[in-house]
């Protein structure tokens, strides 16, 4: 078995709702308005109103309120927009496949976490594709939900030795699989036709050396994720008994060389980031909060 044929298994599973697809082809159209763009995201009220919570969150720091789907399309501009409906389609596709062995709230906020630190990261470091690396962090390990789904008694005896032995999951599920989430992630978003960039920093977030076409965005996931593994459970402001910022933090060599960033930098962009990540995980995943 291979993370291809784990993915080609699951076709009807995970396969991404008509309104992703709908908003990717008038986006892709040069013949669209943005008002075009509008009536098919208001063909889905669940959908229009969690844009509008997004578009009006720190996350994009507007001055005045956007109350439109219309005004949202025009300030967030297409390929944000995109972003965003595929961040609001894969949270509820990944929520539905929720498992015992796997709290979706815990999930999704590690994931949200290092979805914010890898776009302020992306930011420092001046690369143009921040949204981007946000989609990045925030589905870098959903090859874990899909590995669960498909090889659920492999994927829980994996996981628990590699928490018995405090081991990386990725190496364990290497021995036990011949691969591990991250590869599976990876062959996941090229079967959604994702730009292969993103699809290269997923599948190395944790060998980011070893990316041939996005070594800086496997490096950014990377140092993302070892931010948001420092502060799992994300924590509210006012929880000052384990701070997050007290805990060393490992970084991966590779990652700051081929990024420009030191650990000071990295440490001096931490509370920024918690702020973010809390107020976007209060939108996404109102329980949580």
């Amino acid at each position: 078995m291979t993370p291809g044929d784990l993915v080609k298994g699951s076709v009807r599973l995970i396969s991404l709702p008509d309104v992703y697809l709908k908003v990717s082809q008038v986006l892709d159209n040069p013949a669209s308005s943005m008002a075009d763009i509008g009536r098919v995201i208001s063909q889905d009220p669940a959908l229009a109103a969690r844009l509008l919570k997004i578009a009006n969150s720190p996350f994009y720091g507007f001055p005045s309120r956007i109350d439109t789907i219309p005004r949202a399309v025009t300030v967030i501009g297409s390929d944000g927009l995109r972003e965003l409906v595929l961040i609001a389609s894969v949270s509820d596709i990944f929520t539905r496949m929720a498992d015992k062995f796997i709290d979706m709230q815990i999930f999704w906020q590690h994931s949200t976490y290092c979805a914010i630190a890898a776009r302020v990261l992306a930011l420092q470091c001046g690369v143009l594709s921040a949204d981007a690396l946000f989609v990045a962090g925030l589905l870098h390990d959903v090859g874990q939900l899909l590995i669960l789904s498909k090889v659920p008694e492999m994927a829980r005896g994996a996981y628990l030795r590699a928490m018995d032995a405090d081991l990386r999951l990725c190496d364990v599920e290497q021995e036990v699989l011949g691969f591990d989430h991250a590869q599976v992630g990876g062959e996941l978003l090229r079967s959604w036709a994702l730009p292969e960039s993103l699809c290269d920093a997923i599948e190395h977030h944790h060998e980011p050396a070893q990316a041939r076409h996005a070594p800086i965005g496997a490096a950014l996931v990377n140092i993302a994720n070892s931010l948001a593994r420092r502060a799992h459970p994300l924590r509210t402001a006012q929880d000052s008994t384990a701070s997050p910022e007290a805990q060393p933090l490992d970084l991966d060599e590779y990652s700051l060389k081929v990024t420009g960033l030191t650990l000071k930098m990295v440490e001096q962009l931490v509370p920024d980031i918690a702020a973010q990540a809390l107020d976007l995980v209060r939108i996404l995943l109102p329980k949580a909060a």
